[in-house]
């Protein structure tokens, strides 16, 4: 439950949940043929945009701190 809030407070449960709702809107109003509106077509390109760069910089940040600890490790293979 921890791990929850601590995404929750990173804002990665609510943009993930507004991005299924937005994308869900657009799929139901495609699929029973209704027209999408542009300003329903554009939120939602613009808040699957930003989830999925919010999710590009977590893992970048992720090879960062793994890239990080791979040196560390080389320096101190080469000080023994």
């Amino acid at each position: 439950m921890h791990e929850f809030w601590n995404q929750f407070n990173k804002s990665t449960i609510m943009s993930g949940v507004l991005a299924l709702i937005v994308m869900g809107s657009v799929i139901y109003l495609a699929v029973t043929g209704r027209p999408i509106p542009d300003v329903l077509a554009a939120s939602a390109s613009v808040i699957v945009g930003f989830f999925f760069g919010a999710r590009s910089g977590q893992q970048a940040e992720r090879v960062q701190q793994l890239n990080r600890k791979a040196n560390e490790e080389a320096n101190d293979g080469k000080e023994s």
